[in-house]
């Protein structure tokens, strides 16, 4: 995230400080850090679900390529499994 300069007054906080008569300033009912923090883990989550579709994919492909596919990918399986 970029931030201004501390010298520099941003726009947005210059025209929150003076707004002018003809302006009239809503505030949104959802906190912004909210939603932010809820786009990240919707991020976090589809990147997460990205990445075991993959290891399935590579899975399937390595099935269809060796004739010990299967077997490799049930050792593999196991061996994961022992492991944690």
């Amino acid at each position: 995230m970029l931030r201004p300069c501390e010298t520099e007054m941003h726009p947005a906080a210059t025209l929150l400080a003076n707004p002018p008569a003809s302006v009239q300033i809503a505030i949104p009912g959802i906190c912004c850090l909210e939603a932010l923090s809820v786009l990240e883990q919707d991020k976090k989550s589809r990147k997460s679900f990205e990445q075991q579709l993959n290891v399935q994919i590579n899975q399937a492909q390595r099935n269809l390529i060796s004739p010990h596919g299967l077997y490799c990918s049930t050792y593999d399986r196991i061996a994961r499994r022992m492991r944690r």
